[in-house]
C-alpha cells in the first residue's frame, strides 16, 4: 500500500526551491538512520560525535552532582545504537534515572534507542516518542531531565546572517524546555576554525547525508522531472553568524514540478537546506536568559565541544508561562532589529 504524502514535507520542499524559506529542512535528514549512522560513527574526519562522546563520559560525575537523582529522562535525538550505548546508558546510570523516553523524528531511531537501553537497564521504563523536538510541544509537568546531545542544537532554522541568531536559539531551547524539563543538558560545538570545520563537513559521507534530502524528495513527494543527481552538497562557513550553512548546489539546469508547483533551477544556484551553528557559551547564556532558564554549569575539555546544564528557577513564586515566554521572545526580537 502506498504511503500517504507528507504534506508538510511537500510544502517545505516547495518553499526551499521557491526561495520563500531557507535553512528549514534539517528535520527531514534524520529519518534515515543508516545515513546518520554512517556519518556519526564511521567518518574519521567528522569529529563532533566522537568528541561529544568523550566529553560526556568525562563529565558524568560532574553532571551527577549538578542534577538531582531519580528524575525521568527525555533523550532528544538519541542517535544510532553506538551513541546510545556509549552515552545515554552511562548518563542514565550516573543520574539514576527511573524512566527513559526516546524522542526522535525517526520512529526507527526512537524504538532502537529504547531497545538498547533495556538491554543494559532492563528495569527502567522506556517509551519511544515520535516528535519534531524543534517545534514546541506541551508535555505533562513532571520532574524530568531533557537531554539534547550531539550538538544538533545548532540545526536551527535561519537564513544566512551576519549575526548569531540568539532569538532562534532561545526559541529552540524553549521548545526543549516545553517537554516538562526541570533540567536541560545541552551539548554544542563551539569550533570557529574554518579549516577544521571544512575538513569535517566536506567528506563524502557528509555529502551523502545532506543530499539524502533531495533523494527523499524524489522518492516520497509527487514530482515530475525532479532529478536529485543535479544537486550537490556545498557547505559554506559564515564566520560572523557562527554558521556552517549547508547549501544544495545546482550542477546543471533543471525544470521540475513538485506537487502542483513548477520550478526552474539554473546551474550555479544554491539553496540553503539547513545549518550547523557553532555557538559560544555566551550565546547559550543570552538565549537562556530570554526564556527564563538559569545556567547551572558548563563542562569542557580540550576539544571544541561543550556541555551546558540549564535549570528552571526553583523559586515557588516563579512561573514562566507560555505567554510570558512569547512576550520576552517578541521583545528580544524588536531589540535585535
Amino acid at each position: 500500500m502506498q504511503k500517504p504524502i507528507d504534506l508538510q514535507f511537500l510544502r517545505d520542499a516547495q518553499d526551499l526551491f521557491s526561495g520563500r524559506r531557507e535553512g528549514h529542512m534539517g528535520a527531514y535528514l534524520y529519518k534515515d538512520p543508516r545515513l546518520w549512522s554512517a556519518l556519526a560513527e564511521n567518518d574519521r574526519d567528522y569529529y563532533i560525535s566522537r568528541h561529544d562522546n568523550r566529553l560526556l563520559n568525562r563529565s558524568l560525575k560532574g553532571l551527577a552532582r549538578a542534577i538531582p537523582a531519580h528524575l525521568g529522562f527525555r533523550d532528544n535525538g538519541p542517535g544510532a545504537g553506538k551513541s546510545v550505548e556509549e552515552k545515554t546508558v552511562r548518563l542514565l546510570k550516573a543520574l539514576q534515572s527511573n524512566e527513559y523516553i526516546a524522542v526522535d523524528v525517526s520512529e526507527a531511531f526512537a524504538t532502537a534507542a529504547c531497545e538498547a537501553v533495556n538491554r543494559y537497564l532492563p528495569d527502567i521504563k522506556t517509551t519511544a516518542e515520535v516528535l519534531d523536538f524543534f517545534r514546541k510541544a506541551k508535555a505533562e509537568r513532571s520532574p524530568a531531565v531533557v537531554y539534547f546531545g550531539g550538538s544538533t542544537i545548532g540545526n536551527i532554522t535561519h537564513p544566512l546572517d551576519e549575526e548569531f541568531p540568539t532569538i532562534k536559539l532561545a526559541t529552540a531551547l524553549d521548545g526543549l524546555a516545553s517537554q516538562a524539563g526541570d533540567y536541560l543538558i545541552v551539548s554544542f560545538d563551539s569550533n570557529r576554525d574554518e579549516s577544521s570545520l571544512m575538513k569535517a563537513y566536506t567528506t563524502e559521507k557528509n555529502s551523502v547525508f545532506v543530499t539524502g534530502l533531495v533523494r527523499r524528495i524524489a522518492v516520497e513527494l509527487p514530482n515530475q522531472g525532479f532529478n536529485p543527481a543535479v544537486f550537490s552538497h556545498d557547505p559554506t562557513w559564515n564566520a560572523p553568524g557562527r554558521q556552517m550553512a549547508h547549501f544544495l548546489g545546482v550542477e546543471k539546469d533543471c525544470e521540475f514540478q513538485l506537487g502542483k508547483e513548477n520550478f526552474s533551477v539554473k546551474a550555479g544556484e544554491r539553496f540553503l537546506g539547513l545549518n550547523s551553528y557553532k555557538p559560544a557559551e555566551d550565546n547559550l547564556i543570552d538565549a537562556s536568559d530570554i526564556i527564563g532558564l538559569q545556567p547551572v554549569e558548563f563542562f569542557q575539555d580540550d576539544s571544541t565541544l561543550r556541555i551546558a546544564v540549564l535549570q528552571r528557577p526553583q523559586n515557588a513564586n516563579y512561573q514562566m508561562t507560555s505567554s510570558r515566554v512569547n512576550e520576552r521572545l517578541a521583545h528580544a526580537a524588536i531589540g535585535a532589529r
